[in-house]
């Protein structure tokens, strides 16, 4: 008889569409069942015994000791779970929104592992050293220009990329035999292999093939028209940044955010720190207080710690267009070289 698997999760369609991947797969060793409700997964956990219980992170906080089964696995809606936040004999957390393939293989594991507690277990680690995100509710903050000043300072010590979600941001100097491709095109890939798990050499190539590149650095515009924003899902936007931070190509990136809707939280969770730009103005003031207080509300409040205001410096050479070349070489570069960001 096969161990008992079930979800528990608010999304009925989600639930029975990961169930369904469950029962189909290849290697299948579970009996799937799916609970949207409160009720009817009580009535079955009074006759049968769940040996793996893959919850909503929420539903496991609100009835957490009401759950019960050999495993307890929490889905997440954060882009990534570090090794760290999960100490041995807590609940173990995986990613809600990624390919549903993705998410067996970490079943499997989570289940071989607690059957066989003392089999050596692979660590996972993200390649990326640096992931930086700027983003400012401010008009005329010049945060894509810091945002592109940032990425090129760190391209001086190892690969990085830039990637900007402004959908009117231009690259500087824009040479003709330059790759053309964008964000959208990231996109198109990796919504049509959405599922699949993809080699690291063939996306960190896809990747290129849709840069502009300078040196050390990998330039991805953004989208081509404005509307791919709206397109952009939770799932893309984990296998963006999964393709960009576990490639093991790339050793820093610099997100410049543009926008604010619902997977732009997966990149705000990603990052390692959250520069925020600003000039100095009462009215400025209030738009940044107000910037935090709504994102304390957001996951716990952990992005706050992240934050880093930055008043940046008026540099004349980089208004209007500008030779990229020429981009760290006034009073900008140097002041993200004195500050050591």
């Amino acid at each position: 008889m096969k161990p008992v698997l079930v979800i528990r999760t608010s999304d009925k369609e989600y639930g029975e569409k990961l169930a369904n991947n469950f029962n189909r797969s290849a290697d299948s060793i579970f009996q799937t069942y799916v609970f949207s409700e409160t009720e009817a997964f009580e009535e079955f956990a009074k006759t049968n015994i769940i040996n793996v219980l893959l919850c909503d992170e929420d539903i496991s906080i609100i009835e957490g000791e009401d759950l019960r089964a050999d495993l307890m696995i929490n889905l997440t809606e954060a882009s990534f779970v570090r090794e760290d936040d999960v100490a041995d004999g807590c609940i173990h957390t995986i990613i809600k929104f990624q390919p549903y393939d993705d998410i067996i293989k970490e079943v499997k594991s989570l289940y071989r592992d607690f059957l066989t507690p003392d089999r050596p277990k692979e660590k996972a680690e993200m390649l990326i050293k640096k992931l930086r995100v700027v983003c400012s509710p401010i008009g005329g903050a010049y945060s894509s220009t810091f945002a592109l000043a940032l990425a090129s300072y760190y391209s001086q010590t190892g690969p990085t990329i830039f990637l900007t979600f402004d959908p009117f941001f231009v690259l500087p100097n824009k040479e003709k035999d330059i790759r053309e491709g964008t964000l959208s095109d990231l996109w198109l890939y990796l919504s049509q292999g959405s599922g699949v798990s993809y080699p690291n050499v063939r996306m960190a190539e896809h990747i290129r093939f849709c840069a502009s590149r300078y040196g050390n650095l990998e330039l991805l515009n953004s989208v081509s028209y404005w509307y791919d924003i709206c397109d952009i899902d939770e799932v893309i936007m984990h296998n963006i940044l999964d393709s960009i931070c576990n490639t093991g190509v790339f050793q820093n990136a610099v997100f410049d955010l543009g926008f604010f809707g619902k997977p732009s939280i997966q990149a705000l969770e990603a990052a390692d720190i959250i520069y925020v730009p600003t000039v100095d103005t009462p009215l400025n003031q209030k738009k940044i207080a107000e910037f935090k207080r709504q994102l304390s509300y957001s996951n716990n409040g952990i992005f706050m710690e992240k934050i880093r205001e930055l008043n940046l410096p008026v540099d004349e050479g980089l208004k209007g267009e500008y030779d990229y070349s020429k981009l760290l070489e006034g009073k900008l570069g140097r002041y993200i070289a004195a500050q050591d960001l």
